[in-house]
């Protein structure tokens, strides 16, 4: 058969970490990889250079996909939620059931936008946002672009309107 038999033994090739060094005992060359990893680990991830298609991920990239992916399946609850509706009435009520889900997510959506956020998240006190006298810095999502990550902040005031 064309089949190739297996490597008599495992070996990892990365250009960062010096392979297994002939000779030396297991247990040493694996502490050698282990401390090779755990320096690679600890110094920053070089620039991607141009035209290559590796690029460094931070983790907030990988925050706001997940909060971009679970605040499009709870939205998308109001599409069977009008369905459900819908279903549970005559057809000449159609209309006005999936008419009534619409204006629910855009009226809902302009008012968590001009005071439910700032109500729910800005200000010290820990049983609501807001107190009285607090700075309005979140009402209209106004103090969102002086953010250190503004497109994140966005992205958690959409997630939790979605809910």
């Amino acid at each position: 058969s064309g089949r190739k038999p297996p490597p008599s033994s495992l070996t990892l090739r990365h250009p960062l970490i010096p392979p297994l060094s002939k000779g030396a005992p297991m247990a040493d060359a694996l502490l050698q990889r282990i401390e090779a990893l755990e320096r690679r680990l600890s110094t920053p991830p070089p620039p991607a250079s141009p035209g290559s298609s590796f690029a460094y991920v931070p983790a907030s990239t990988g925050d706001s996909f997940f909060l971009l992916c679970s605040g499009l399946m709870v939205f998308f609850m109001q599409c069977g939620f009008g369905m459900l509706e819908s279903g549970s009435v005559t057809s000449r009520s159609t209309q006005a059931i999936l008419l009534k889900n619409l204006l629910d997510a855009c009226i809902s959506g302009l008012l968590w936008w001009m005071v439910g956020h700032a109500v729910a998240f800005d200000g010290g006190n820990g049983f609501i946002g807001g107190e009285v006298g607090f700075s309005p810095s979140s009402f209209f999502t106004a103090g969102y672009r002086n953010a250190d990550d503004p497109g994140y902040s966005y992205l958690l005031w959409w997630f939790q309107w979605t809910f």
